[in-house]
């Protein structure tokens, strides 16, 4: 029986071994609050005055620790008696229980930041600050921790990236760590540094603005002139590898793929769309699409939902209209429903099924309440794994009634929504791979060897996201080098081939 803890998007126990592993087990904020407090402690335990102080701070010790007593009780009434020990004034807990904030620093530990970054993707610590100054400066010292921990991971990953044929692969990762981390400077001059190394401009300049208030707050005037030589440098760098043509222009082979979906934003912010479907095979690139459009959702002050949707695993239903109102309810927006929806809304939440007429109606009004404070862009990558028939009802009741300042993007199989705008993007063509490449690491134009080019079109099956994986792991292995930003095959072009062959098998 596996015990999770949420505490990004909502503060939650859930508990996998019920007959319903997605609803949450009703224990109450404080006492879902103290298993965080000692998951975090670990085989150390809390002492009960400090969790007092912590989460009862301002009232008396009798009602702070008839407080503390109450939470104990739900948890081991949730958890069983043996789930929490109390020895010598402190708390152990001897059940194991996953918390997603935990989860994620250890897969930022291995490396594994996309990993970490499907499980938070949010800034963290926010849904724990239900006490006085106490808790609030143990919520920010956590804060502090893990973001830490993700800047340095960022910083290592983004210089091994530069080193070896991948800065295009690891970029869209900064930009889902700005969720998380917010304007940081730290974070904002490593985007800088991609847009420069990619030479892509307007990413460099919509980051410039961002970053020259921020490096300057609160400081002398030599600071603010380091802050302008530095980016002006970084300018000149970013100008120079567009006049030499060796720069990347935004994934070219996707490039009228992702103007489209641009173009599906902008009208929806005008409040003529609300539904772009993203058509395509898997691995042709459709979630580094999605990336990128919320990447220029956030840049221009939007606000961005990203849903995976789950396969069909044993336990672990898709419930779209569900997932769409658990995400949402991170918004302030959700105080705006109609009061003939709340009950529905309240249903979904819960994991209850209802009628789905009812439920669409009462998603749509949620969605129209949260759009109605700012413009919103929601993602649904995998969406064939939902019900069809209720995942196409609300898109189609978004497109017949839209809503301004919504865009919602499901990632769909071909053909199955003909009747919904849609963007299409297939397998590409040699030429594509060949602009992959190029994306990946500059080739001069003598390396443009054509049986290697070939050779990785056939292994990839013309998909993109495989190619680029394909390349990876043969620089990895040491079959291809990269000098000066140009790469140079390490080995014959036969050798290179068969280690091709057997490394995409």
């Amino acid at each position: 029986m596996a015990l999770r803890v949420t505490t990004t998007n909502r503060l939650a126990l859930f508990d996998s071994g019920t007959a319903h592993p997605d609803v949450p087990v009703n224990i109450g904020l404080k006492p879902t609050v103290l298993l965080v407090l000692l998951a975090a402690a670990g085989p150390h335990g809390v002492a009960r005055r400090a969790v007092r102080d912590l989460l009862w701070e301002g009232t008396s010790d009798a009602n702070a620790s008839n407080s503390l007593r109450q939470s104990i009780f739900r948890l081991r009434r949730a958890l069983g008696a043996e789930a929490l020990e109390d020895l010598g004034g402190r708390l152990f807990l001897r059940r194991p229980i996953s918390v997603d904030l935990f989860e994620a620093e250890r897969l930022i530990a291995e490396g594994r930041l996309t990993e970490a970054l499907d499980i938070v993707t949010a800034p963290v610590g926010a849904l724990l600050d239900l006490a006085g100054p106490a808790m609030q400066g143990w919520v920010r010292d956590l804060r502090a921790r893990f973001d830490r921990r993700l800047l340095d991971a960022l910083t290592q990953g983004w210089t091994i990236a530069c080193r070896g044929p991948a800065p295009e692969v690891f970029a869209p990762v900064l930009a889902r760590a700005q969720q998380v981390l917010g304007n940081t400077p730290e974070l904002l001059w490593l985007q800088l540094d991609a847009a420069a190394t990619l030479a892509d401009g307007a990413a460099f300049e919509r980051t410039a603005a961002r970053l020259a208030p921020a490096g300057s707050r609160g400081q002398g005037l030599a600071a603010r002139d380091e802050v302008t030589n530095r980016i002006q440098g970084m300018r000149t760098r970013l100008q120079a590898r567009v006049a030499d043509g060796s720069g990347v222009t935004r994934a070219l082979i996707h490039g009228e793929a992702l103007r489209a979906l641009e173009d599906g934003w902008q009208r929806a912010r005008g409040g003529t769309r609300s539904v772009t479907c993203l058509a395509g095979e898997t691995g042709t690139g459709r979630s580094w699409l999605l990336r990128q459009l919320a990447h220029r959702c956030l840049a221009e002050g939007g606000r961005t939902v990203q849903i995976v949707a789950l396969g069909s695993a044993a336990g672990i239903p898709s419930a779209c209209l569900r997932d769409l109102a658990i995400a949402l309810q991170g918004y302030r927006g959700g105080a705006g429903v109609n009061p003939e929806y709340a009950d529905t809304i309240a249903r979904l939440l819960e994991g209850g099924l209802t009628p789905p007429g009812d439920a669409v109606l009462a998603v749509h009004d949620l969605l129209s309440a949260v759009a109605g404070e700012g413009p919103l862009l929601v993602t649904l990558d995998d969406a064939h794994h939902y019900d069809a028939r209720v995942l196409l009802r609300l898109l189609r009741r978004l497109q017949e009634v839209p809503v301004a300042g919504l865009l919602v993007v499901p990632v769909v199989l071909p053909r199955m929504v003909d009747d919904l705008p849609q963007v299409t993007i297939g397998r590409t063509s040699p030429d594509g791979i060949r602009t992959l490449l190029g994306a990946m690491a500059r080739l001069p134009r003598a390396e443009w060897v054509p049986p290697f080019v070939d050779a990785v079109h056939r292994v990839s099956d013309g998909r993109p996201g495989r190619a680029a994986q394909v390349v990876v792991r043969l620089h990895a292995a040491g079959h291809l080098a990269v000098v000066d930003d140009r790469w140079n095959l390490t080995t014959s072009l036969r050798e290179t081939l068969s280690a091709l062959t057997s490394t995409a098998a």
